[in-house]
């Protein structure tokens, strides 16, 4: 503990008595020896370590994210670190960071803190319908709709659709009220903002650890609007760290690329500032297209091809993983119509 500035620790010197003076006298060497050892290690780190080990051990330390093949990548799904996701546009790292939220919440009645600043509240809302609907439809429904088509209201005259989407509706309901999003397209926020929100939600709610998605890094609010881009970058990316370290909880930070990367296969140099970016995340990941590693010589012509298609092929790359396996990938197919991403 911490007052006023003063290291606190509470520690017990009388193991096995009564009180400090029954085991001073009982063995004087003994008690003399723990005094000394409590001075040098206060808190008995090591013991303390074993039974934090011992709490946890029957309770799993991940949230899965939902994808078989991404949670075998990271050792089960997400770890109470800081992870970072980078990608170029129109690849659809939005829309795997928010069915990764869904999938949570759906399925482990997990609570998400979605902080959008690129997405309206009700754009991603309507993503995740959108997704439900083509994952509801059958032969006898109503046809599947758009995130666009949803908010355009077509359905609503349609009885089939309206049925559809009133049934992903139903199911979303179930658990929506997990995915706490921030709608930051306004009024963005800083990352100290988000610090804040997150350490006081974990103060009130200390038993609950939220899994925390941030869309996206470089369009942040500064915390110094007279720092340069570079310590812009520096400081919101230490933020997350804080909030992933102290407050042990996982969190997902989409960042933006060079644009000089757009042609080339994901690297550590791909990201913004991507020397501290390097340093800070747990786990670096990268999303790009298939069609990258076809002929170099029309690389522009085969992301342009790979754009248009529906679904989209793409391929997950872990540049670096601190506690676990880099330099692999797995692909996904990605479906911009849908709102939603599918292992492969």
């Amino acid at each position: 503990m911490n007052f006023f500035g003063f290291e606190n620790y509470t520690v017990d010197i009388a193991k096995g008595s009564k009180d400090p003076n029954e085991a001073l006298t009982s063995d004087r060497a003994k008690f003399t020896n723990e005094v000394e050892a409590r001075i040098k290690d206060p808190d008995d780190y090591l013991t303390s370590l074993i039974t934090r080990i011992q709490d946890h051990k029957d309770k799993p330390q991940y949230v899965p994210t939902g994808f078989n093949n991404l949670d075998k990548l990271l050792d089960g799904g997400l770890y109470p670190q800081l992870y970072v996701l980078g990608a170029v546009s129109s690849v659809g790292k939005t829309t795997f960071s928010m069915q990764i939220a869904d999938r949570i919440a759906a399925t482990q009645g997990k609570t998400i803190f979605y902080f959008s600043l690129e997405t309206s509240k009700d754009e991603l809302t309507e993503k995740n319908l959108s997704r439900l609907s083509f994952e509801l439809a059958n032969e006898s429904s109503g046809n599947p709709q758009t995130a666009r088509s949803i908010n355009n209201g077509y359905w609503l005259d349609h009885k089939p659709e309206f049925k559809l989407v009133m049934k992903a509706i139903n199911t979303y309901s179930k658990y929506y009220s997990l995915i706490h999003i921030f709608d930051g397209t306004l009024n963005r926020p800083t990352a100290n903002t988000s610090y804040k929100k997150m350490k006081a939600y974990r103060r009130k709610h200390p038993d609950i650890k939220p899994v925390v998605i941030v869309d996206y890094l470089q369009i942040l609010k500064p915390i110094d609007d007279k720092d340069t881009d570079k310590e812009k970058v520096t400081k919101s990316i230490a933020a997350f760290k804080s909030i992933a370290s102290e407050l042990e909880i996982p969190v997902i930070v989409i960042s933006s690329f060079n644009r000089s990367s757009y042609q080339s296969p994901v690297a550590m140099e791909s990201f913004k500032e991507s020397g501290e970016i390097e340093y800070y995340a747990d786990t670096l990941l990268g999303l790009q297209y298939l069609a990258i590693h076809d002929d170099v010589d029309n690389t522009r012509d085969n992301i342009r091809e790979a754009m248009q298609k529906e679904p989209r092929d793409i391929e997950l790359v872990v540049l670096k993983n601190r506690n676990g396996r880099s330099n692999t990938n797995i692909n996904f197919e990605y479906y911009p119509t849908r709102g939603a991403s599918k292992s492969f």
